[in-house]
Order: C-alpha cells, then sequence, then structure tokens
C-alpha cells in the first residue's frame, strides 16, 4: 500500500540518465532499498536523504518535498472513518 507521500527521487535518476543499479551504489545502499524510497514505500534516514541529495545536486526538500507530507497527512485526517472525523460528526450531534 502506498502511503508515503510523493517524492521526486525517481524523477532526477530518470532526468539524469542513470539505472537503479548505478544510484543506489552512489548513495550506498542496496537497489531494493532505492526502489522502496522511490516507490514511496520507506523514507530514507537522515543521511542517505542528504546522500541521495548531493548525488543529484539536490536539496532534500526538493527530493522529498514537505507540501506533499502535509497534505497526506490532511487527507488521512479527513479520510471517512478517521478518528478526527468521527470527532466531528459527534460534536455535530
Amino acid at each position: 500500500m502506498n502511503t508515503l507521500p510523493s517524492n521526486n527521487l525517481k524523477k532526477c535518476r530518470v532526468r539524469a540518465g542513470l539505472t537503479r543499479e548505478k544510484a543506489a551504489a552512489a548513495a550506498q545502499i542496496d537497489t531494493k532499498t532505492l526502489y522502496r524510497y522511490e516507490n514511496n514505500m520507506q523514507y530514507p534516514n537522515v543521511y542517505t536523504a542528504l546522500r541521495l541529495a548531493a548525488y543529484y545536486h539536490r536539496t532534500v526538500s526538493e527530493l522529498f518535498p514537505l507540501e506533499s507530507a502535509e497534505q497526506s497527512n490532511q487527507e488521512k485526517v479527513n479520510a471517512p472513518g478517521s478518528a478526527a472525523q468521527n470527532e466531528r460528526e459527534n460534536r455535530r450531534q
């Protein structure tokens, strides 16, 4: 299930004409790990995020936009059946 906010890792890698193997080696991570990062299945730790940002000549916030994280969190809060949604409905009654 894709629950993490979108990121720009894959876009940067493809634009640079790199294979996942080469990008993973440069970031000192496994190709499966990079796959999980690119497909929003897992977040990198801060050190790996910094290595990826340096490799792609981007900032961490360009690779992992905060706006999408905030939007994703807001969508979860407003989702039908969420605790926040249920609480709002109970207040209305």
